[in-house]
């Protein structure tokens, strides 16, 4: 096929502000995982898709539940007002614990 470009699993993205490998950065209206560092304005791979173990809100996760980042703490959180669509909790997570396993998925 002519117009083939790529799988999509990756996209490289220009940070607006520093990004850390492993940080959830919202880019539009999608959500990447960062796979390594930048300084603003730097280009950074981002993966699209995926599991990966991530900050969490205080509160208990049910596995299969919708995961939303919150930009304001960097975190995802079960609560969608006001955030953006990450995916789906791969695994359970009690209250405490500090982080959940996010199963990234497309939100266009």
């Amino acid at each position: 096929m002519k117009n083939f470009k790529q799988l999509g699993g990756r996209m490289d993205v220009v940070a607006s502000a520093t990004v850390t490998s492993g940080d959830l950065v919202k880019v539009g209206s999608k959500i990447v995982v960062a796979m390594g560092n930048a300084l603003a304005t730097e280009t950074f791979v981002g993966a699209t898709c995926g599991v990966f173990v991530v900050p969490k809100e205080t509160g208990a996760v049910t596995q299969g539940t919708a995961l939303y980042f919150k930009a304001s703490t960097k975190t995802v959180t079960t609560s969608a007002t006001g955030n953006t669509l990450a995916g789906y909790a791969f695994s359970s997570a009690e209250s405490g614990d500090a982080t959940v396993d996010l199963y990234l998925v497309d939100n266009i």
